[in-house]
């Protein structure tokens, strides 16, 4: 082993799963210094995004998450989060953000953990208080700042006055700390909807009106990580009047499917950052059941050949129905997915294995926080 390049032996070890790489840190030290080195841990991210491997769809459930495998899309697999970081009563509705691997929980209280699935590595985050009293509500974001390499939590605190400017704090991994920033203004509201992180920020939907247009009806607000202040997307220009229109993120780039409801759905792309001529209609897809109309179609991704585009098709009629689809946008067909244990509604994102560790700067080892909690619990027994 040591007569092979340690570069060679990292290009090797980047192709393998999270799972088998963990097995591999007791072989030897620097084995384990190779692994925990954050230049490998960015080579095996990006060589999964770009090959599409160790890919999962997330799924949501209320307080339940689950994980189905992209490469096989036949079982849904309950996932046990790390609830016991949080000591409250009864916990509800948590909100779960996603980013490069880690995971944002959070509750409506304002707790919140950095919870990393693949290596069950967990982080509970330090509490802060807010300035004035009467919250509406908290939302949590998670994001990657480019020029840093730093992963930050972004919370935003909403008061129930029309009045109050809406409190912004950002947590950094590297520091372990909150920091207070500049807030957003009261006259837009960010709400519990996700975010969208690309190009070291975190994007929302600002809903100031019900259509959609070039006047500045509807915005997409862009929270920069590295400055650490909010600006705005411009939206594309489009005919017709779409009943509503959701933002996301669709191989690496912002989105938006603008929703015709009974007729079709447009998927336009930003491909230039910021560039407003870069808007491109990707491709139209027409509604097969027209008995029904369309709710929510969320692209996710390309298969592997590139031909065919993964959705979360959801319809109503009676009853809601939530499935996941192929569709192929040469031929405007779909395809359904079978997948066993799906709850029966949720929300959803791809999802990364990845060893990015939940403490960026090196402190607060959720394993051991794991153990600590194990033993707890071992005792209470």
């Amino acid at each position: 082993m040591s007569d092979i390049p340690i570069d060679l032996i990292a290009v090797i070890l980047s192709r393998l799963p999270v799972k088998s790489l963990l097995r591999f840190r007791c072989i030897s030290k620097p084995i384990c210094a190779l692994l925990d080195d954050r230049h490998f841990i960015k080579l095996h991210f990006n060589r999964s995004i770009k090959t599409k491997s160790n890919l999962n769809l997330m799924l949501a459930a209320l307080n339940r998450l689950y994980s189905v495998s992209c490469d096989s899309l036949d079982v849904a697999i309950e996932l046990d989060p790390p609830f016991n970081a949080f000591k409250e009563p009864g916990i509800d509705n948590l909100i779960l953000r996603f980013c490069d691997g880690l995971i944002c929980l959070a509750t409506r209280y304002g707790n919140a953990a950095i919870w990393n699935p693949a290596t069950r590595k967990y982080c509970k985050l330090p509490v802060v208080p807010t300035e004035f009293p009467g919250i509406n509500e908290i939302v949590f974001d998670i994001g990657y700042d480019l020029f840093a390499d730093d992963y930050k939590v972004v919370r935003v605190v909403n008061f129930s006055s029309q009045h109050l400017d809406s409190e912004v704090w950002v947590f950094s991994l590297r520091s372990n700390s909150w920091k207070r920033t500049k807030d957003f203004p009261s006259n837009f509201r960010v709400g519990t909807w996700r975010s969208v992180p690309s190009c070291g920020a975190l994007h929302w939907k600002l809903d100031r009106g019900k259509t959609i247009s070039p006047g500045c009806n509807e915005f997409i607000v862009a929270f920069d990580l590295a400055t650490e202040e909010h600006g705005f997307l411009p939206t594309p220009e489009f005919l017709g009047s779409p009943e509503g229109w959701f933002l996301g993120k669709f191989e690496g780039c912002i989105c938006i499917c603008l929703n015709y409801r009974a007729v079709c759905l447009d998927l336009w792309v930003m491909k230039e950052y910021g560039v407003k001529d870069s808007w491109s209609l990707l491709f139209t897809v027409s509604n097969t059941y027209p008995e029904l109309s369309f709710d929510v179609v969320f692209p996710l991704m390309y298969s592997k050949s590139g031909r065919k585009v993964l959705m979360k098709y959801r319809m109503e009629n009676h009853a809601i129905i939530e499935i996941f689809v192929w569709y192929d946008p040469e031929q405007d067909t779909m395809e359904g997915i079978d997948i066993d244990g799906l709850p029966e509604y949720f929300c959803t994102d791809i999802y990364v294995e990845s060893l990015v560790p939940v403490c960026w700067g090196g402190e607060n080892d959720g394993k051991k926080q794991h153990k600590q909690e194990q033993k707890k619990n071992a005792k209470k027994r």
